[in-house]
């Protein structure tokens, strides 16, 4: 079974490391990443956790001090395609005590790769006399 996220979640081809890989007590690999030098994101590593089916099931990205700010947990999956796919992802990001968090849930039904837009939506076309107003980001 292929798996949709790459094996390290684009994390190399960012420059992270691999700096180590060892097994949990669940059995799953636990990858640990160290960010490029020179990088200002705040990031002190990145953990990836990989199932024995070869998901990734959980990352968490630890900043500099190694204190925890987001974990995301991937669950239900699914095959679509020939892909694996998760269909319940949990962010939940921590605020700076370490206690307190904001939790995002994403469930996904009816999943589906690659569809045929409806004419209407593939050909959607701006009206002459709407005005578009490019923004800066």
């Amino acid at each position: 079974m292929r798996t949709l996220l790459s094996q390290d979640r684009g994390l190399s081809a960012a420059g992270f490391k691999l700096d180590s890989l060892e097994y949990d007590e669940q059995g799953r690999a636990v990858s640990r990443w160290l960010p490029p030098e020179g990088d200002v994101s705040g990031i002190g590593e990145v953990r990836l956790f990989t199932s024995d089916q070869g998901n990734i099931v959980r990352s968490e990205t630890l900043g500099q001090k190694g204190r925890l700010i987001t974990t995301m947990d991937y669950s239900r999956f699914i095959q679509v395609q020939g892909y694996a796919f998760p269909q319940t992802v949990i962010t939940r990001q921590y605020l700076p005590d370490g206690l307190e968090q904001v939790e995002m849930q994403v469930h996904y039904d009816d999943v589906r790769f690659n569809i045929s837009l409806p004419p209407n939506i593939a050909d959607f076309k701006l009206p002459d006399d709407v005005q578009v107003q490019e923004l800066e980001w």
